[in-house]
């Protein structure tokens, strides 16, 4: 290993990423189930560290002991006890202890120089004699750890012995960042022994027990290891350095797909470079038709090619704009870009094996997975588009799981589609690249339709457990073959007691009253609550309900770790990993933007929830400093309210923000408001009629196909009704209407009416913020107009005046937050369903007498130049002198 910095193709990877690709080995099973994630880690991480500390002789006197215990998590995690002596691990009077070291090295060989970068756990020493230590918690029972220590973590740890052992004296402060002269003496003095200790720590952190394992290498052993590990790192990704060249050469040479850019195209454009370039974040609000797919991807791959960054991560939740991605990229490839992309599946549709689902003990595309892996990856090497069938077939050819052989890939390649899970979700983020902070693996996060984003955060950082669940295990673990664990009295009890205590809640939601007993909710819940017949909401945690939690955590591992293979094993797992999220949730990201909530079930039980009014924290900690973020969408508006979901560095560090103006002739495109009408509930009866008479009638003027949203199921169900009762035998019009629960062939079907047109009228009936408001491309004559009936504020509710209120304190905008903005993203997203193109012309019409508020008018978008009517006479005139103008 040399210390250099010769002009060679420059590598970075980290000690952890280098011991994974090169001494992986074995299958998907892990030692234990689920392992740790991060978060639990670090916590862990930080006692061992203080433990540690404990024993420096610049410590107190008075010495810590680690606690073993075996009686589940009642206790504390590595509780400390004064006073006593520790026999478990050597660790009394160090000279020195140190964590969390920053190291970094290089390795050069042939044109190739890599730049090798870690963090120690910990290093001690003790009479000149240094011990490295790296801690690795696990879950379950230590029986089903590895004899001698994982592989792969012994190479991580020899792999920061080599760098500490090379780096010259004077690189010290630099290189592992002390600031201690005695310190950095200490360990150039440790250094000139022969041989070295390594020592593996495994804790467990469902019941503190530690497992030491402990090696003495030679300087010489170590040397022989590093450069073999490199040597066959270099070898393994020689092919993927050259692609990487020929990539950015290519990218560097081609020029943009079009012969034009639309106006608003090229600042966006430019934006988006200076963002992924300096690691910031920036919201825009592009309209339909600026081409804004094409206006993120073609800059970021640009900055690419400049080794900005490492990778383009596309995340979309909708089919529509994953298409648009795929579609972009192939435009872009056949103007010279070679780029290497893969779609991301959900694991249970890609799974070839949906009988023992995720089953990793027993699936054989899991059992020596790491085996098999090298050779599938070679075969998905020389394709530049990677979808879905083409992981599943050379998943099936090498026996391989395709679900991870997708995530193994996606590092190889430049453009990864994904969903907003695998960024932001705790449970599904691909942690090596979100969840491992690594400033030189960077990946430029482009966020498409960032409207939905919130939404959808507030479900991934909630948690919830359902009393039905809880009876279903209960039941399964009833069968009498499976009574023979030690534990399986106290698993029983535990359960029967969280049963009870959630069907008391019954008679709670009946009466509305809180209860005169003290079970382990209403300690919490008598402080201060909001309850009505279906929801009852709480700020605090549940602390007496997550201790039973904890306890019911430990036993069902213990039960599981007995009991191997059973029916209905798979639910109980499900249901374990359930617990562990719910205690997660609480533990990690439960804040003043959480309640405690509890809902009623069909079956007369309460199911409980941890919910996430605001989830702006979690997701800026995901992406600020660490990654380039780009939020767009056609309706960010309005965007300070976004610009607080999305980034709660509102005041302290905001996002840049970019407003764009459609590229559009605003002359083809007329937006009104008629505010004649209430669509209000107590309304709508009276109303309802007028409205579709209005509708009908503004149709006569001009054949076309239309589009109208109204507020809720049951309106469509009430217009429908009158519709066909009284106005559809007066007028030669087609009529479809949307259903509940449609298949996506019944979709299809109900789009398809719109490739007619031109003969008869057609007016297609859809619910605001269902699947036809957002994510479908009506272009030309296939639509002229859209009505909006109503405002599309959510119903009233207890929870949305829980958030409502918690926005009031925050913001002082708390009706806004909770009602009005929501509403009106999904009015501009019906809106935006139309003009598609240069050539497209039609009519938007807003139905509501509340858009003659000024709270309303003052979040339109300024290029929407919306007109005001406050007599539907007035409009029909002003719609028939629009068509004259362009017929």
């Amino acid at each position: 290993m040399q210390n250099t910095s010769s002009d060679k193709n420059q590598i970075a990877i980290s000690a952890r990423r280098l011991a994974e690709m090169i001494h992986r080995s074995g299958g998907l099973a892990v030692p234990v189930y689920g392992g740790i994630d991060s978060l639990d880690g670090i916590k862990i991480h930080q006692k061992f560290s203080a433990y540690l500390n404990s024993f420096s002789v610049t410590a107190a006197d008075e010495k810590l002991e680690m606690k073993l215990s075996t009686d589940g998590p009642d206790s504390d995690d590595l509780t400390a006890v004064s006073g006593k002596k520790s026999d478990d691990i050597s660790v009394m009077g160090f000279d020195y202890v140190y964590s969390e070291l920053s190291l970094s090295g290089n390795y050069s060989a042939s044109e190739f120089n890599l730049k090798i970068n870690g963090r120690l756990d910990n290093l001690t020493i003790k009479n000149h004699q240094i011990v490295l230590y790296e801690i690795k918690s696990f879950r379950g029972n230590s029986v089903f750890l590895p004899e001698h220590g994982d592989p792969m973590h012994w190479a991580q740890l020899k792999i920061y012995a080599n760098l500490i052992k090379n780096i010259e004296a004077e690189n010290y402060a630099e290189n592992i960042k002390l600031n201690s002269p005695d310190l950095i003496k200490a360990i150039e003095q440790a250094l000139k022994h022969d041989t070295i200790t390594l020592k593996l720590i495994y804790i467990a952190a469902d019941h503190n027990e530690i497992i030491e394992k402990s090696r003495v290498f030679t300087w010489d052993e170590l040397s022989e290891f590093m450069t073999a590990t490199c040597q066959e790192y270099i070898f393994r990704m020689q092919n993927i350095f050259l692609w990487q060249d020929i990539r950015n050469k290519s990218i560097q040479n081609s020029g943009f797909p079009f012969a034009t850019i639309r106006n608003g195209q090229r600042e966006m454009m430019r934006q988006t470079l200076a963002t992924i370039r300096d690691n910031n974040a920036i919201l825009v609000q592009a309209p339909t038709g600026i081409g804004k797919t094409m206006a993120t991807l073609y800059p970021a791959l640009k900055a690419l090619s400049a080794k900005y960054v490492n990778r383009i991560f596309y995340a979309t939740a909708m089919i529509a704009t994953r298409d648009i991605a795929l579609h972009s990229l192939q435009l872009l490839r056949n103007c010279g870009f070679m780029i290497r992309s893969i779609l991301l599946q959900a694991k249970e549709k890609i799974c070839t094996q949906p009988d023992i689902f995720c089953d990793q003990t027993i699936c054989p595309f899991a059992i020596d997975y790491y085996q098999r892996l090298p050779d599938a990856i070679n075969d998905l090497l020389p394709l530049q588009e990677i979808k879905p069938h083409n992981i599943t077939e050379i998943a099936l050819k090498h026996q391989v799981c395709p679900h991870q052989l997708s995530l193994d890939f996606s590092e190889f390649c430049d453009v990864i589609i994904g969903d907003y899970n695998h960024i932001f979700d705790p449970q599904a983020k691909i942690q090596r690249f979100f969840e491992i902070q690594d400033e030189h693996n960077k990946t430029a996060i482009l966020i498409d339709e960032a409207h939905n984003l919130p939404a959808r955060a507030r479900t991934m950082y909630s948690a919830g457990i359902k009393g039905e669940d809880i009876i279903k295990i209960r039941n399964i673990l009833k069968y009498p073959e499976l009574n023979f664990s030690n534990q399986y009295g106290s698993l029983i009890n535990t359960l029967e007691v969280m049963i009870n205590e959630l069907q008391n809640f019954s008679e709670i939601f009946k009466t509305c009253k809180k209860p005169d007993h003290n079970n382990f909710f209403s300690v919490q819940l008598n402080a201060q609550w909001l309850i009505d017949q279906s929801f009852i909401g709480v700020r605090q945690l549940p602390d007496i309900f997550l201790s039973k939690i904890g306890r019911l955590i430990y036993l069902i591992r213990d039960f599981l770790d007995q009991q191997r293979i059973f029916e209905g094993r798979q639910l109980i797992l499900d249901f374990w990993f359930d617990l562990l999220y719910f205690v997660k949730v609480a533990e990690f990201y439960f804040n003043e933007a959480y309640i405690t909530a509890f809902r009623p079930s069909q079956i007369g039980f309460a199911d409980i929830y941890l919910l996430a009014l605001d989830t702006a924290k979690h997701l800026t900690d995901c992406y600020l400093n660490k990654h380039p973020i780009i939020f767009f969408s056609a309706t960010l508006s309005p965007i300070n309210y976004y610009h607080a979901l999305l980034n709660c560095q509102l005041r302290e560090q905001p996002a840049e923000m970019l407003l764009l103006a459609s590229p559009f002739p605003y002359e083809n495109r007329l937006i009104a408001a008629l505010t004649e009408y209430s669509v209000r509930f107590k309304d709508r009866e009276q109303t309802m009629p007028l409205i579709a008479k209005f509708i009908f009638e503004t149709c006569k003027k001009h054949i076309g196909n239309y589009l109208i949203f109204v507020p809720s199921y049951q309106y469509l169900f009430q217009i429908k009704k009158a519709i066909e009762k009284t106005i559809k035998s007066i007028y030669e019009i087609d009529l479809i209407f949307q259903n509940r629960n449609m298949t996506e062939l019944q979709k299809r079907a109900f789009l398809k009416k719109f490739e007619q047109f031109g003969t008869r009228s057609l007016l297609a009936f859809a619910v605001l913020g269902s699947h036809f408001n957002e994510g479908i491309d009506l272009q030309g004559e296939k639509l002229s107009g859209v009505f909006v009936i109503g405002t599309g504020m959510p119903q009233i509710s207890t929870e949305r005046e829980i958030m409502t209120q918690y926005y009031a304190e925050k913001f002082e905008g708390g009706r806004a937050y909770g009602y009005q903005y929501p509403g009106f993203n999904r009015v501009q997203q019906a809106v935006g369903r139309l003009i598609r193109s240069e050539r497209d012309v039609g009519f938007a019409i807003l139905i509501d007498d509340r858009y003659s508020n000024p709270e309303w008018q003052t979040i339109f978008p300024d290029d929407w130049l919306v007109k005001q009517f406050d007599q539907h006479q007035e409009l029909l005139s002003e719609i028939e002198i629009f068509w004259q103008d362009h017929y």
